[in-house]
């Protein structure tokens, strides 16, 4: 069985996933995939094609903090950005629903962090 815990900030997902993880189930963490593929040169190079350096830092990585806020004011680039991050997600988080199809419960969480 497979379930997904998302939802609003202070609703009780951290307290929802903690319980699952501390039964025993193997939760995969949607925003820790997230993290990760902003750390590959393919997402950097594809942010670069789609925007231009606008989202680079002075130190040549994501400025993570400026494309949140652009994204979040802007559903154009919005759609784009999420034309980027989804495919690498979903393809990570398929990957390990089958690496882990056995357990008996699979939670997908997405908690959020500021």
């Amino acid at each position: 069985m497979i379930i997904g815990i998302v939802g609003e900030a202070g609703v009780g997902k951290t307290t929802a996933t903690t319980f699952f993880q501390k039964n025993n189930a193997y939760v995969i963490f949607a925003d820790l995939i997230v993290k990760y593929i902003y750390t590959l040169d393919q997402t950097k190079a594809a942010l670069i094609k789609e925007f231009g350096n606008c989202f680079i830092s002075s130190n040549k990585t994501i400025d993570k903090r400026k494309l949140r806020q652009e994204a979040f004011h802007n559903p154009h680039i919005l759609r784009k950005l999420e034309t980027i991050i989804w495919p690498p997600m979903k393809k990570i988080i398929a990957a390990e629903v089958e690496n882990h199809k056995l357990e008996p419960l699979i939670v997908l969480s997405y908690l959020t962090q500021n």
